[in-house]
C-alpha cells in the first residue's frame, strides 16, 4: 500500500495576490533607474549625398544601477551586491548616407 498525496489547491484570493507581488519585488532588486539621450543633425548636400552628425549619452544621470545580492548560502559574499551597471557613457559619430 502506498500513501496518498493530495495538493491543496492554490488560493487565488487578494492576500495571496499581495504576498505573490511582495515576493516578485524582493527578488527584483533596487529600482533602476536610466536616462538615454540622443541628438542628431542632418545636412543635405545635393540630391543623394547627406551627412549626419549623432551624438549620444547613455545612463546620462550617472545614477548608480546595483545588481541583486548574492543568494547563495555557501558564497563568502553572501548577501552583499557585488556588481553594478556601466557608468555614464558618451559617443559621437559622423554618418554619409548616399
Amino acid at each position: 500500500m502506498g500513501f496518498a498525496f493530495r495538493v491543496p489547491p492554490a488560493r487565488s484570493g487578494p492576500r495571496s495576490r499581495a504576498l505573490r507581488q511582495r515576493w516578485q519585488k524582493y527578488r527584483a532588486g533596487a529600482g533602476q533607474a536610466n536616462l538615454d539621450l540622443s541628438l542628431f543633425r542632418t545636412w543635405q548636400s545635393g540630391e543623394s549625398l547627406r551627412c549626419q552628425l549623432r551624438l549620444e549619452a547613455f545612463n546620462v544621470l550617472n545614477h548608480a544601477n546595483f545588481g541583486v545580492p548574492i543568494n547563495d548560502l555557501v558564497s563568502p559574499n553572501f548577501g552583499r551586491i557585488v556588481d553594478a551597471g556601466p557608468p555614464r557613457v558618451w559617443q559621437a559619430a559622423l554618418k554619409l548616407l548616399f
